[in-house]
């Protein structure tokens, strides 16, 4: 994903796990983290993309993978 905004390292794990598929609540168990935490790192995902939603932002990272 050569023309991703700058994510930090926490960004970059949320990311894949949403595109895993997984929930907030999943999220926060496999890093070990609150889940709000977790929300909060979606969030920031959300605008770095320039996108509202969870579905939007997978949208976009599909189309820059293919």
């Amino acid at each position: 994903m050569s023309d991703d905004p700058q994510l930090t390292n926490r960004e970059k794990q949320v990311r894949d796990l949403i595109m895993q598929g997984k929930v907030h609540k999943e999220i926060a168990a496999a890093l070990g983290i609150a889940e709000r935490t977790a929300k909060h790192h979606a969030t920031t995902l959300y605008a770095k993309y320039g996108v509202r939603t969870r579905a939007k932002l997978v949208a976009a990272l599909s189309k820059r993978l293919a």
